[in-house]
């Protein structure tokens, strides 16, 4: 039976405008890519408690994330977690 997957809460954050009212909270992905400027891989799977895992989005939805492209990753490889969505027709990000 496979280990519980873990979960990485992403708490709202004021400047990004997440409301519901300008964008549609079933088109936020969560995603990972390298990234000079990111945290090393080991601290995502920390985070994660292995190479998958769940983030929570700021609606509180659940979204999959996968390391399993950086399985064989030499330590120094750095990453980011990017959440994307599309805003609604007509709305203005805040």
């Amino acid at each position: 039976m496979p280990d519980k997957l873990r979960r990485i809460v992403l708490k709202q954050d004021a400047r990004l405008g997440l409301d519901p009212a300008t964008i549609i909270p079933e088109s936020v992905k969560a995603e990972v890519f390298e990234d000079p400027d990111g945290v090393p891989v080991a601290n995502f799977l920390q985070a994660l408690g292995g190479y998958q895992g769940t983030v929570i989005d700021p609606f509180g939805r659940e979204l999959s994330v996968s390391l399993e492209k950086w399985r064989h990753a030499p330590a120094e490889t750095r990453l980011v977690l990017s959440i994307t969505y599309k805003a609604r027709t007509g709305a203005r990000a805040s």
